[in-house]
Parts: C-alpha cells; sequence; structure tokens
C-alpha cells in the first residue's frame, strides 16, 4: 500500500504544479503571492486528493484500490473532488485569499472559477488511473 500512496502523490504533484502554473494567470496578484505561494497551493491540493484517495478506499473498504480501478470508484472520485474543489473555492473567495481577473471563466449558478472547479477533480482522476497503470506494469 506505501508503494500505491507513494506512486499517486507523486504523480498527483506533478498533475498539481503543472495546472497550478497553467492557470496562475488567471488570479489576480496580491503583494504576497509568490512563487512560494503557487508551491504552498500546490502542496493543499496533493494533501487533498491524498484525503480524497483515502475517502474512496474507506467507501468501498480497500485502500489499494488503484490497483484494480473500476468506473465506480473514478465516479466517486470525480464527484469528492468537484465538492472539495467547490468548497475549497468558495471559502478562499470569501476569505479574500485570491481574486479571479476577467480571463477565468466562472461556472454559471455557483460564481466559482472552472479552472480551479476542475483541478482537483480531474487531477485526482488522471492520477489515480496513472498510479494504476504504472502499478500494472510494475507487477507484471
Amino acid at each position: 500500500m506505501k508503494r500505491c500512496l507513494f506512486v499517486f502523490v507523486v504523480i498527483a504533484l506533478l498533475f498539481n504544479i503543472i495546472w497550478e502554473n497553467l492557470h496562475a494567470t488567471l488570479y489576480s496578484p496580491n503583494d504576497w503571492m509568490s512563487d512560494s505561494y503557487y508551491l504552498l497551493c500546490t502542496i493543499g491540493d496533493v494533501v487533498i486528493i491524498l484525503i480524497m484517495y483515502v475517502c474512496v478506499g474507506k467507501i468501498f473498504n480497500d485502500l489499494n484500490w488503484a490497483k484494480k480501478l473500476t468506473l465506480s470508484q473514478l465516479a466517486v472520485m470525480l464527484i469528492i473532488g468537484a465538492l472539495a474543489a467547490l468548497i475549497v473555492e468558495m471559502v478562499a473567495l470569501y476569505l479574500n485569499w485570491w481574486q479571479y481577473t476577467e480571463n477565468m471563466p466562472i461556472v454559471p449558478l455557483i460564481g466559482i472559477g472552472l479552472s480551479p472547479f476542475l483541478q482537483l477533480a480531474l487531477t485526482s482522476v488522471a492520477s489515480v488511473v496513472i498510479t494504476s497503470r504504472i502499478l500494472q506494469i510494475a507487477s507484471k
């Protein structure tokens, strides 16, 4: 299980470093936003994704679930990711941790940015799929 989680965290970290850097221009810079800020955001995203992974493992009674993926597990991960992103973005906007530029597409009805809304859901699912594939190849 440790190997599975290690691979998963590394993959999630890589995806989220890339995503944070690609969508950084969609945020209005604050005085305290710097490269280290985006690294902290990436680490926070990975911690959230790891918690999501454990939650799906608890739901399906298998913390090694990435080794033998099912569509239902991926669907649950996607839903949890979307809900987590919604909560994180709403709290961050309410607390004025960051603001969007006019280039940020906004999700209708919920008023949060599309990029951060998709980030946790998509990077978590992609991380699990790639982790699963790596583990399958490594076990041959």
